[in-house]
């Protein structure tokens, strides 16, 4: 719930934080760019980012607590509406 009040109460340093988590976090950087493609299975992106299964969790719930990817009905991950807005322009 602390992330949803940041979110709330100062918007600008929530977007900051989260920008900053996808740019200077290895493994969430590559989940980002799996997604960016296309919604993915955590086996997809297991293959995809050749992460360990523990490296992809904690990253995975990372990004689910950031609100930056969303846990689909059919059990696959993508970007949130928020992620897909951000400015990420030192990224590759």
């Amino acid at each position: 719930m602390n992330n949803i009040d940041l979110f709330v109460e100062k918007p600008d340093v929530y977007v900051d934080i989260q920008e900053k988590l996808i740019l200077e976090d290895g493994f969430c950087i590559k989940i980002f760019d799996v997604l960016q493609k296309k919604q993915s299975s955590v086996n997809y992106l297991k293959k995809e980012t050749k992460m360990s299964l523990e490296e992809l969790s904690q990253s995975l719930s990372i990004l689910l607590k950031y609100g930056l990817i969303e846990l689909n009905v059919n059990e696959t991950f993508s970007l949130t509406y928020s992620a897909k807005q951000l400015e990420l322009t030192n990224h590759k």
